[in-house]
């Protein structure tokens, strides 16, 4: 850890850029995706399941990421983990601009991925407090958010234009550029690492005491069920999304771009509300309840509106209030759960949350064929706000979020 007392020493000014870099990569490379696999095939079935099945490897493997972490070199893990992925969207790129990539290529890169990622996330997560000053690692961590908030609006608001102007296999040989050249700069970081370290209790047993925790805890089990639907209902609107601005006219690719970036400045502009308004715990749960529905509320009302300036309205204000209520939650999970579960707890909230995703991707493709995307979204924004409601009115959940 740095004894200077400085958050702007060397090792965090690399991992923050290389994040940065790779973060208006990926934005890009989302983006190119899913048009290119929607017009090579026709099918909105695929392009949810090339979406959803990045997310599948960090389901299968989430729970024995961190013992890897623990034991190995985290600077390597978070290296070769760009650089994988780097070398096989470069090959991506290659193939598509010689016409010869194939879908089940494109499936198989998603899940090199979706495994590097796996071991990414979390190398990186316990990495920052040894790179930066313990009594300034809230601060860094804020940085760190809003550098990558400001990165993806970046990239999604340029995806589209970018797109049409370069064509897929250029967005993918910047994107595997980018992993590259993060790789490339990680390597100078300085990170402590102790080659005795050792895990005492196998991920079996850490993953059993977790799931014994929650059930008991019935206010967190709630919690974390309605995460697992809001992520649900985010996996399936991300997919019917593409559909839907792909075939209303005065819409398009840069629109869809420019709606992106949009969501993200809302999320921007929620993170700004939090910092500056301390919620008292009696009204929490309140704003906690009122940000979920206004989320479900805005996503249905945007997608029922027929101007873009107004589904981009209400897609902002929809963001704004989905980070006030994840904030919140998350808030209020680590404070009413002991030190000695929190680990625990939160890898089961992560690996359900993740898993919620591509269930709605591989969803909301089939709803695409069989509806319009539009009432797909309706549909969807409907019958999540009846469950948000059932969920929300249990005793346990009040209780929980006070």
């Amino acid at each position: 850890m740095d004894k200077r007392g400085k958050i702007w020493n060397k090792n965090y000014i690399l991992l923050l850029q290389g994040q940065l870099v790779s973060t208006i990569g990926d934005s890009l490379y989302s983006i190119a995706l899913a048009f290119f696999v929607l017009k090579l095939t026709g099918s909105t079935a695929l392009v949810g399941m090339i979406m959803g099945i990045v997310t599948i490897p960090r389901i299968i493997l989430g729970p024995f990421a961190g013992t890897i972490v623990d034991r190995y070199n985290r600077k390597m893990l978070i290296v070769w983990a760009d650089f994988i992925r780097g070398i096989s969207i470069v090959a991506v790129s290659f193939l598509a601009y010689n016409d010869m990539l194939k879908v089940w290529m494109l499936m198989a890169v998603a899940v090199i991925d979706g495994v590097c990622a796996t071991f990414f996330n979390p190398a990186m997560e316990t990495v920052m407090p040894m790179v930066v000053p313990e009594d300034k690692l809230v601060k860094a961590n804020s940085i760190f958010g809003m550098g990558q908030s400001a990165a993806d609006i970046i990239g999604q608001t340029a995806g589209g234009a970018l797109y049409k102007l370069l064509g897929a296999p250029m967005i993918f040989l910047i994107n595997g550029i980018s992993y590259i050249f993060s790789a490339g700069t990680e390597t100078c970081i300085k990170v402590p690492y102790d080659k005795t370290a050792k895990q005492e209790k196998s991920i079996w047993q850490d993953m059993k005491q977790g799931l014994a925790y929650i059930n008991r805890n019935k206010g967190l089990f709630w919690v974390i069920v309605m995460s697992f639907f809001i992520n649900f209902l985010f996996g399936n609107i991300r997919v019917l999304l593409i559909p839907w601005f792909t075939y209303t006219e005065g819409f398009g690719e840069a629109h869809y771009g420019f709606l992106n970036g949009a969501c993200s400045a809302g999320m921007i502009v929620g993170m700004l509300i939090l910092s500056i308004v301390t919620i008292k715990d009696e009204i929490k749960y309140h704003v906690y309840r009122l940000s979920v529905f206004a989320f479900i509320g805005f996503v249905t009302l945007g997608a029922a509106a027929n101007k873009f300036w107004a589904v981009v309205v209400c897609f902002i204000l929809a963001f704004m209030f989905q980070i006030v209520f994840n904030m919140l939650l998350n808030a209020t999970v680590m404070v009413n759960t002991p030190e000695n579960m929190r680990g625990k707890v939160s890898a089961v909230k992560l690996t359900l949350c993740m898993a919620a995703s591509p269930a709605g991707n591989f969803i909301g493709g089939f709803i695409a064929e069989a509806v319009s995307p539009r009432m797909g979204i309706i549909y969807s924004g409907a019958i999540a706000f009846v469950i948000a409601f059932i969920i929300l009115c249990k005793k346990d959940i009040r209780q929980f979020m006070s």
